[in-house]
């Protein structure tokens, strides 16, 4: 899966659009940084900051629960259109703009 590293004080790590990553998971606590072509880099990469980051539609589906995107993603989609359909339904009940 596609991973991100920003600001971790070395060239090789931070992703840019040329420098791309991917990660394979060995265990609930280590991953595998791979090449963006999928091949396992060799060597070390010090860093002492910075973040990583998932896309954000991987995010989900890689956060250790059992609910795969392609249900998670239609199902939020489908609670916003039933939200706004009960907002447009009983416009009466919005926040006044005093409040706003």
């Amino acid at each position: 899966f596609p991973i991100m590293f920003e600001g971790t004080g070395n060239i090789f790590l931070d992703s840019s659009a040329e420098i791309r990553f991917r990660a394979r998971v060995l265990s609930d606590d280590r991953l595998e940084l791979l090449s963006s072509s999928g091949d396992a880099l060799e060597g070390e990469f010090p860093a002492s900051a910075g973040t990583v980051a998932l896309p954000a539609t991987r995010s989900l589906m890689h956060s250790g629960h059992s609910v795969p995107v392609l249900v998670s993603g239609p199902l939020s989609i489908l609670l916003a259109l039933a939200t706004l359909a009960v907002m447009a339904a009983h416009p009466e009940e919005r926040i006044p703009e005093s409040i706003s």
